[in-house]
């Protein structure tokens, strides 16, 4: 019996193929196999693509490593709700174990989630 397919063509269908179309369809192999990469090569490739998407860090924000770590231990469930309030570290700190350096896009999202929490916590009350 033909059918028209949706690309206008007719194509002739038997009772089995009718019942499970699906069945019958064969699987395409790739005529060559892929090629994998040498450790090398995927180290330079992995350095390149992260170079191409990395922030200078001198455009990076400073954040408080403690409200880092809490707001961390909230969204892994953790904690409690809210991170401490304070988020930014002090500019003239030179001990790194203080602080994080965030993409300011990071930093963006995480403070407008942070108020959104809050926001909402207060309006059941």
């Amino acid at each position: 019996m033909d059918e028209q397919d949706n690309d206008g063509s007719n194509k002739r269908f038997t009772a089995e193929e009718k019942e499970d179309p699906l069945q019958n369809k064969r699987i395409k192999k790739s005529p060559s196999p892929k090629k994998i990469l040498s450790l090398d090569s995927q180290l330079t490739l992995l350095g390149k693509i992260k170079n191409k998407h990395s922030i200078p860090s001198s455009t990076r924000i400073k954040v408080a490593k403690k409200w880092y770590a809490a707001w961390e231990g909230y969204c892994l469930q953790l904690l409690p709700l809210h991170p401490p309030p304070v988020y930014l570290a002090d500019d003239d700190d030179p001990d790194p174990d203080n602080y994080v350096l965030l993409p300011p896009r990071a930093v963006h999202y995480l403070r407008s989630w942070q108020v959104a929490i809050h926001l909402n916590d207060y309006e059941c009350f």
